[in-house]
C-alpha cells in the first residue's frame, strides 16, 4: 500500500499503534477514544479545501430585502396611500382578503359619500416584515394613484434612553424602600418617602408605557389607506354635464317657454295692430272713393 496520500500514512499509523495497543492491553475505553483521535485526524480538511471555505458568505452578512430597512435597529414603518378604483365594494373585498393573508387587521374603518367620490378610510396594522409585500398587493388593485409616502422611523436611541431612565428610577426606588424599612424617623418624614416613592411609581409606570407602545409600533407596521369610486351620474350634476335625456327635456321646454313669450308680446301690444289695421283700411277705402 502506498503512502504517497497523507490519509493513507494515517490509516496505516493507525492500525500499527492499534496493534501494539492490543498487545499491552489498554482498557476498552481508551483503545475507543485513540481510535476516534486517529479517525478524527484522518478525516482533517488540507489547507486547500480550508481556503476554499473561507469564500463562501456568512448568511448574516447578506443584504436585507426589505426595502425600508437596513436590517438593524427599531424602524417603525408607516405608509399613507390613496388611490381610485372603479368597484369600491370588489376593492373592499380584495383589501379584506389581502389583510387576511398576511396575518394583519384592521384598526380603523370610516366609509363616507362627498358627492359625487364614495369614499372609504383604512387603517391598517400588519406585521413588520409583512409591510412591503402587503403594500404592493394593496396599491395593485388601483386605477389611478394619487398619492403614496413611506416612512422610517430609528427609533433604537429612543429605546436605549427609555431603558437607563427605567434602571435609575428603580434603583430610586429600591433606595427609597430602604429607607422607608430601616427609618426611625417621625411620621411626617416617613409620609415624605412614601410620597417619592408613589411618585416614582407613576415615573416607572409612565416610561413601562412608553416602551411598550414602542415596542408594538416596531413589530406592527401601520398603513393609512384611503380608496375612493367616482358616482359618474351624480358627478355630471356636480360639472353641470346633464345627460341626453335631461338636455332634450330641457330643449323642448325652452322652445315652448319661448313660444309662449311671443303670443304674449303679440297680445301685449294690440293696440298698435288695431290701429295699423284701421289705417290699412282706410287707405284701401281712399281708393275706391277717389276713383269713383
Amino acid at each position: 500500500m502506498g503512502l504517497g496520500n497523507p490519509n493513507h500514512f494515517y490509516l496505516f499509523f493507525g492500525l500499527r499503534a492499534f496493534d501494539f495497543l492490543m498487545k499491552v492491553k489498554i482498557s476498552i475505553m481508551k483503545r475507543f477514544m485513540f481510535i476516534l483521535l486517529l479517525l478524527s485526524a484522518c478525516g482533517a480538511p488540507t489547507m486547500d479545501e480550508v481556503s476554499s471555505s473561507d469564500t463562501i458568505t456568512a448568511v448574516g452578512d447578506l443584504p436585507s430585502t426589505d426595502l425600508y430597512s437596513d436590517g438593524t435597529g427599531q424602524l417603525i414603518k408607516t405608509a399613507e396611500l390613496r388611490f381610485q378604483v372603479t368597484d369600491l365594494k370588489k376593492c373592499r373585498e380584495g383589501i379584506e382578503t389581502s389583510i387576511r393573508k398576511h396575518s394583519a387587521y384592521i384598526e380603523e374603518t370610516d366609509l363616507k359619500y362627498e358627492n359625487p367620490l364614495l369614499e372609504e378610510h383604512f387603517t391598517i396594522r400588519v406585521l413588520s416584515q409583512a409591510f412591503e409585500p402587503l403594500l404592493k398587493e394593496l396599491e395593485a388593485q388601483a386605477t389611478y394613484v394619487n398619492y403614496r409616502k413611506v416612512k422610517s422611523d430609528d427609533v433604537e436611541k429612543e429605546f436605549v434612553d427609555l431603558e437607563s431612565r427605567l434602571k435609575t428610577k428603580r434603583e430610586m426606588e429600591q433606595r427609597y424602600a430602604e429607607i422607608l424599612r430601616s427609618s426611625t424617623k417621625n411620621t411626617e418624614d416617613l409620609l415624605k418617602v412614601e410620597h417619592q416613592i408613589g411618585k416614582l411609581h407613576e415615573e416607572i409606570e409612565a416610561v413601562v408605557s412608553r416602551m411598550n407602545f414602542l415596542k408594538d409600533q416596531v413589530k406592527h407596521s401601520t398603513i393609512k389607506l384611503q380608496v375612493y369610486q367616482v358616482d359618474e351620474q351624480h358627478a355630471r350634476v356636480v360639472a353641470n354635464i346633464p345627460d341626453l335625456k335631461t338636455r332634450t327635456s330641457e330643449a323642448l321646454t325652452t322652445g315652448w317657454n319661448g313660444m309662449v313669450v311671443i303670443v304674449l308680446l303679440v297680445l301685449r301690444v294690440w293696440p298698435m295692430w288695431i290701429t295699423t289695421l284701421l289705417a290699412w283700411v282706410l287707405w284701401r277705402n281712399r281708393k275706391r272713393w277717389q276713383s269713383a
